[in-house]
């Protein structure tokens, strides 16, 4: 949408000294011609725009512009921009990178150089330890289709080995313990159904979209899915 751009655009002025119109129209995927015409609306709303020319040019907001960045606390901000970049190295989008601007763009700039070490006290890495890169891949193919509402296909293999063909539609990406799932509508058996990331094959978005459902809300009872009858089973190990 257009407002949302206006305003990261906004966002990310009030953080660099300055930008060129050919980075902005990157990282929204839009024309230069187009982000100078949002440049102008922003003029009109009142916020003072500078621009400069020449091969260090660019776009800026006119100096003594200021916004009040008293919204989170220094520990807080650290916390969050820690979070967000776990999820952008994730699901790649740039909406996350936006965000993550905006959360810098409250931190004063005689503050910078001191949260910066505390945003690298927490790392947060979403992925077991030797995770492919089909499943990465598949976690960034299922996002957006959950974000855009369309169909999926695959073939499952479930903890038999029986090889199935699914089309579902997607409501939830789950991380549980080191796996990631899949919670959707499975157009075979008629039921909501968790879908392993990892025994997927074939991922594939479908142009069709779907409804959301109302009859089930979109997020399981995680405590019902995984829940177990605590029978146990003693095993005993020989070694000669």
């Amino acid at each position: 949408m257009k407002l949302d751009r206006l305003v990261s655009i906004i966002v990310i002025l009030l953080r660099k000294e300055k930008v060129q119109a050919k980075e902005l129209a990157q990282l929204f995927e839009v024309s230069v011609r187009t982000i100078y015409r949002d440049i102008e609306a922003i003029n009109l709303a009142g916020i003072p725009i500078v621009t400069y020319q020449g091969s260090k040019g660019g776009i800026s907001i006119a100096e003594g512009y200021r916004l009040d960045k008293s919204v989170l606390t220094e520990d807080e901000m650290s916390a969050v921009v820690s979070a967000l970049k776990g999820i952008s190295a994730t699901m790649p989008d740039t909406r996350y990178d936006i965000i993550m601007e905006k959360i810098r763009n409250l931190i004063p700039e005689k503050q910078s150089e001191s949260i910066e070490p505390k945003i690298k006290q927490l790392i947060i890495d979403f992925f077991p330890w030797g995770s492919t890169k089909s499943l990465r891949e598949s976690v960034s193919v299922i996002n957006k289709a959950i974000g855009h509402r369309n169909l999926v296909q695959f073939n499952y293999i479930d903890f038999s080995a029986n090889k199935t063909f699914r089309i579902v539609e997607p409501y939830s990406l789950i991380l549980k313990g080191q796996s990631w799932y899949l919670y959707a509508w499975c157009q075979m058996r008629q039921d909501f159904r968790l879908f392993k990331l990892s025994r997927m094959r074939e991922l594939t978005i479908l142009e069709q979209r779907f409804e959301a459902r109302e009859t089930k809300d979109s997020l399981p009872d995680l405590d019902t899915e995984w829940q177990h009858s605590g029978k146990t089973v003693n095993l005993q190990l020989l070694f000669e």
